[in-house]
């Protein structure tokens, strides 16, 4: 299994154990929150437009100022995952930092993963992207972890398998 070159995994790399070392760290694909980028799009066209419509006007920024503004909250709430998602695959266990405006931390141990979903349209499968839903077993529940728009989930699941070995046979059938 040949594995990508690691990305910085700042606030996960501080979480380790003594033996412990990260052997995978996944992203997310551009694709994730792709309606705040498109609606921080439309917004900025719609300004520029209604800039050139009422050119030097009185009330040019009472209509725009409030678009551009609505232009770049959406663009904050695209980029935020991608400074807050962390995802790392260790000797040991599956660390998870997620989450857009309220940032959760997540600690899987590799007994507690029972099994695993993968999503993918044939769209996501030509860009390299898929929803990966992990079943985790703590004691007689069952908790599902959604990870949506993961980079490279297939590689993601070959590093899941070094933890959990039950996974290699699902991989080869």
């Amino acid at each position: 299994m040949s594995l990508p070159p690691l990305s910085p995994t700042p606030h996960l790399s501080r979480l380790l154990g003594p033996n412990e070392v990260i052997i995978y760290t996944a992203k997310l694909h551009p694709f994730h929150g792709l309606s705040w980028l498109l609606s921080s799009l439309g917004l900025t066209a719609s300004a520029i437009l209604l800039i050139i419509a009422i050119h030097p006007s009185p009330i040019w920024w009472v209509l725009i100022g409030p678009m551009l503004l609505g232009a770049m909250a959406c663009l904050v709430a695209y980029l935020l995952p991608f400074r807050n998602t962390e995802i790392a695959v260790t000797t040991h266990r599956l660390l998870l930092r997620h989450g857009r405006f309220s940032i959760h931390t997540d600690e899987i141990d590799a007994s507690h993963i029972d099994h695993y979903q993968l999503h993918q349209t044939p769209l996501s499968v030509f860009f390299h992207y898929g929803t990966f839903i992990l079943n985790l077993q703590a004691g007689k529940f069952i908790y599902y972890l959604t990870l949506t728009e993961v980079w490279h989930p297939t590689t993601l699941l070959e590093a899941l398998t070094t933890l959990n070995p039950t996974f290699q046979n699902t991989l080869k059938e």
